[in-house]
């Protein structure tokens, strides 16, 4: 089973991803924010991706990524980045972490579930969940 952490202030957007991502081949767990997903880290949840906001009002998103980018265990771990602020798409620090992908809110799902896929390796697992 693949883990998958979802970080956004918006609660509605965080139960609506948990909801888009439920299913047999996936843990969903969900942060309301950077300092929440880093509690949750702590306590020994390893993610195989991270769908996360940028601007979050207690810790913004690229201030999360570069701690995260600073843990070993995490440094590898793919990163998609769910954002409104399109100015960020080309941002330079956002490339210099590494971030997997960018996309644009609001989510167009099938296009996420195809980039989870892709990410987790499971990419006909993805394309299954769709039209669940």
């Amino acid at each position: 089973m693949k883990r998958i952490l979802v970080i956004d202030d918006s609660t509605f957007i965080l139960k609506t991803l948990q909801a888009v991502l439920k299913h047999e081949h996936f843990e969903v767990r969900a942060a309301q924010g950077g300092r929440e997903a880093i509690k949750l880290l702590n306590t020994g949840f390893f993610p195989d991706l991270i769908i996360t906001d940028i601007h979050m009002p207690d810790m913004n998103g690229i201030e999360l990524i570069a701690l995260l980018r600073q843990k070993n265990q995490l440094a590898v771990v793919p990163i998609l980045i769910l954002s409104a602020d399109y100015s960020l798409k080309d941002d330079a620090l956002i490339k210099e972490l590494g971030i997997a992908e960018f996309m644009l809110k609001p989510i167009l799902y099938d296009q996420l579930m195809q980039l989870v896929g892709q990410h987790l390796g499971m990419e006909q697992k993805a394309q299954e969940i769709i039209y669940f």
